[in-house]
């Protein structure tokens, strides 16, 4: 078993939130214990990289989507992007006005559903009714906003944190 230092770094509040406790070792292994909630990931670093370096090179939005759940599907996001690719399609000639049109209809039969249903069952009912092709999948998601505010602001700040305590030990 091999055995590796792990560091630990104390972010204060601001403004009585966006605490941290902040935990993470040379192999890769990064946690965060904070108000926002608690987040975790293993970076995979290449050789003689230092998870240090890394950590402050990223923008919080990288991180962000390497800690946050993507599986929170952004139900309004996800119709507005099927009846864009509806349309689309429409311009694009892939449909006739009258398909459209049936198309459109299965999309409100989807919104009625998504009342009575649970997601996955109203998205899958749909689905198998409908034409309409995506290449790339047609559910979008969206971040729970206390990931959101943990990688904008608290992470933010550790990151700050770390590069002043790196500065001072190769000064």
């Amino acid at each position: 078993m091999t055995q590796t230092a792990a560091y630990r770094y104390t972010v204060p509040s601001v403004d009585g939130e966006g605490w941290g406790v902040f935990l993470y070792d040379q192999s890769g292994v990064f946690t965060a214990v904070t108000d926002f909630g608690n987040f975790s990931h293993w970076f995979s670093l290449g050789r003689n990289k230092s998870i240090e370096e890394y950590l402050i090179s990223r923008r919080p939005d990288q991180i962000l989507c390497k800690i946050a759940k993507e599986d929170v599907v952004d139900i309004e996001g996800t119709i507005t992007y099927i009846k864009k690719n509806l349309l689309y399609d429409r311009r694009e000639g892939r449909f006739t006005e009258d398909d459209a049109r049936t198309e459109w209809k299965l999309i409100e039969e989807l919104q009625v559903d998504l009342e009575d249903y649970s997601n996955e069952v109203a998205f899958q009912y749909w689905y198998d009714k409908t034409k309409i092709q995506f290449d790339d999948g047609f559910f979008q998601y969206k971040y729970p906003s206390a990931a959101v505010r943990f990688s904008n602001e608290t992470f933010v700040r550790f990151q700050e944190k770390l590069k002043v305590e790196l500065k001072e030990v190769q000064a």
